[in-house]
């Protein structure tokens, strides 16, 4: 688990980049700990959904959907875009699955695993799914490709309710502030303050002076 610090309720950031540094953290996690804590229950129980086992003082609880692959494909090139991928097909247990419909979709980040997710785990991004419902066919594009997946191997995926596109647009986002701007609305998400002060393009008859000092955070 990487270093997180909880959201401060009742006070104040030190400042807007430690701010963004928690929040970041914090959301990162939120993406990532379903997949995370998924494959720990299922390596405990051999089951997913609705699953929970009990590690240490934390109880778990699992979201996770298992869907199972015949085997691998080659790298290819998609014609669309150059994508490099790999196609696949659903096993027919996995086919009839009614989850599918609403659950791998393009874009979503996957595990890929051929030993139960002991040794052997590649993750994965959904590229091309407009078959998979028809007649099983899915491409991925292994985000760790080292040419160690073994072709027409089955696999499993493991997919988390976490949806990558959801996140990342957020993620990408604060990324982007830089330390030497302010943030929007810092003077009270950062450090706090309750009284609400009128944004300055609705304070133009003011003067300058006034205004200059009334943006200052104390």
């Amino acid at each position: 688990v990487s270093y997180l610090r909880r959201a401060i309720i009742d006070g104040k950031y030190n400042d807007a980049a430690h701010y963004l540094d928690v929040q970041f953290r914090l959301f990162r996690e939120d993406l990532i700990s379903p997949l995370r804590d998924g494959i720990a229950v299922y390596k405990r129980n051999g089951t997913t959904r609705c699953q929970k086992v009990t590690v240490g003082e934390d109880q778990i609880t699992s979201d996770l959907l298992i869907f199972e692959i015949e085997g691998l494909e080659g790298v290819q090139v998609r014609g669309i875009d150059g994508t490099l991928c790999r196609y696949a097909t659903l096993t027919a247990e996995s086919r009839s699955d009614p989850a599918l419909s609403r659950n791998l979709m393009f874009g979503q980040i996957v595990c890929l695993s051929s030993d139960g997710f002991n040794e052997d785990m590649h993750l994965a991004k959904i590229v091309e799914r407009e078959q998979t419902e028809e007649n099983g066919s899915i491409a991925f594009t292994i985000l760790d490709e080292n040419g160690d997946i073994v072709k027409d191997r089955p696999y499993k995926i493991a997919e988390p309710q976490s949806y990558l596109v959801a996140y990342q647009h957020v993620l990408s986002a604060l990324k982007s502030f830089s330390a030497y701007n302010p943030i929007p609305f810092e003077r009270y998400i950062v450090y706090g303050k309750c009284d609400v002060r009128k944004p300055v393009y609705m304070r133009i008859e003011e003067n300058v002076e006034d205004i200059v000092e009334d943006s200052e955070i104390s």
